[in-house]
């Protein structure tokens, strides 16, 4: 989740550099998709490693 996180950061950070203009619409947050929350609090785990690959609008809109 924190790999998750961070890329989406990374991503968001990136992209708006010299775009101050620049406003990305997210679109609405899936909430039919994952997880409880007390699932993912009782599968919570620190992950050292990350992905290369872009993540995707729809999981940003998610996490915000």
């Amino acid at each position: 989740m924190r790999a998750l996180l961070f890329s989406a950061v990374m991503v968001l950070g990136l992209n708006s550099i010299g775009q101050t203009d620049s406003i990305t619409k997210l679109p609405e947050p899936s909430k039919v998709k994952g997880k409880n929350i007390m699932e993912a609090f009782a599968n919570r785990a620190s992950v050292r490693e990350f992905d290369t690959q872009d993540i995707e609008i729809q999981d940003v809109a998610d996490l915000l």
